[in-house]
């Protein structure tokens, strides 16, 4: 299965937030790869960052929110489509 994310939702799958684990189910469920362009990746990392200057998460978090993403990347969980 396909599937493409706002990137909210990706925010929601590598960040705890209250609509975490309904996402992170939905997703187990389906075994998607999850498609993503460089806007929405580009949105994911600042909205991350975001949370990180607004002392919604912390500098490690962050840092551990990141290397997920970066290694579901390098796993081709999630790919890139222009």
């Amino acid at each position: 299965m396909r599937v493409y994310c706002d990137s909210s939702v990706l925010v929601a799958l590598y960040v705890p937030e209250v609509h975490s684990e309904p996402v992170r189910a939905f997703l187990k469920r389906q075994q998607p790869v999850v498609f993503i362009n460089l806007l929405q990746e580009f949105e994911f990392k600042n909205t991350v960052r975001q949370k990180v200057f607004r002392r919604e998460i912390t500098e490690a978090v962050l840092a551990q929110c990141l290397r997920v993403f970066h290694d579901d990347c390098i796993l081709g969980k999630i790919q890139q489509k222009t």
